[in-house]
């Protein structure tokens, strides 16, 4: 499926803090890739592009009061069917024997795995967080917890008139639990995961509060069943989040919704209910 590389990035467009874009360049990633970015950081993004130091990209300026709305941008704007969104802080690494990792140092096949699972029939998927991800033994998994690095089938959002405008927060969460809904399976691998590396504060943490992440957590848990509010302890380390926070534990599985499920093309052998 022909498919265009996002990377949303705000307050981090200098050559040291993209850290999504540094990495997929030393790993020999030779799509073109879309940097998003506000107006306030055009003459960062000039340099960065004058510098040399970083692979192929082109920069858009996005004027979106927070992150979901960057990423309704993508939807209904995204020139190809397919689309991957990814943030701005993540290094890559991947499986080597079972789940041992060790860093990545070619991801053209996970852009190629991406792009097979969307040409397969999936609408939506993602790569692993590394955090969990010794715990599976599966490379592979079926309606499964999503984060920083996605695929859409944005052709099918705007078949379903499906916007994320209004979350600030948690809009990754919100969209995988919609089409979750609608019957529609997500596949995440395994094989590769990210961590975030702190690019200094940016993106969503140029707005987002613990009183944000409480009520958010609550829209959340009021949209879908399969979401609750929990209470989390963070350990200290000076950052805005320090201290008791509200969060959400979700059943992935369990926001499957089995019946909607039968309208799309996906082999039965990729589902897991």
């Amino acid at each position: 499926m022909e498919t265009t590389l996002y990377i949303t990035t705000r307050n981090r467009t200098s050559v040291g803090k993209q850290v999504t874009l540094r990495d997929l360049g030393n790993c020999r990633v030779e799509d073109e890739i879309t940097l998003l970015c506000p107006t306030e950081d055009v003459q960062q993004l000039v340099l960065l592009r004058e510098s040399g130091k970083l692979p192929n990209f082109k920069g858009r300026v996005v004027d979106t009061p927070h992150l979901g709305a960057k990423r309704d941008w993508i939807i209904k704007n995204c020139p190809t069917e397919g689309c991957i969104v990814m943030d701005d802080d993540c290094r890559f690494s991947e499986r080597v024997v079972h789940t041992e990792l060790m860093r990545s140092v070619d991801l053209r096949p996970m852009i190629e795995w991406m792009k097979n699972m969307m040409d397969l029939g999936f609408v939506h998927g993602a790569i692993s967080g590394r955090s969990g991800n010794n715990r599976m033994e599966e490379d592979v998994r079926t309606n499964a917890r999503a984060n920083a690095i996605h695929f859409y089938n944005v052709q099918v959002l705007r078949d379903l008139n499906f916007s994320c405008y209004d979350w600030a927060i948690m809009s990754d969460f919100y969209i995988t639990l919609s089409l979750l809904e609608r019957g529609l399976p997500n596949v995440v691998s395994y094989e590769y995961c990210w961590t975030q590396v702190s690019g200094g504060k940016g993106g969503c943490e140029t707005y987002r509060t613990k009183e944000m992440m409480g009520e958010y957590a609550h829209r959340l848990a009021e949209r879908f069943p399969s979401v609750k509010v929990v209470a989390r302890n963070s350990i200290s380390g000076g950052s805005a989040f320090d201290g008791d926070r509200t969060d959400v534990r979700v059943g992935w599985r369990k926001a499957f919704n089995v019946e909607a499920y039968g309208d799309i093309s996906v082999p039965d052998q990729y589902i897991v209910w």
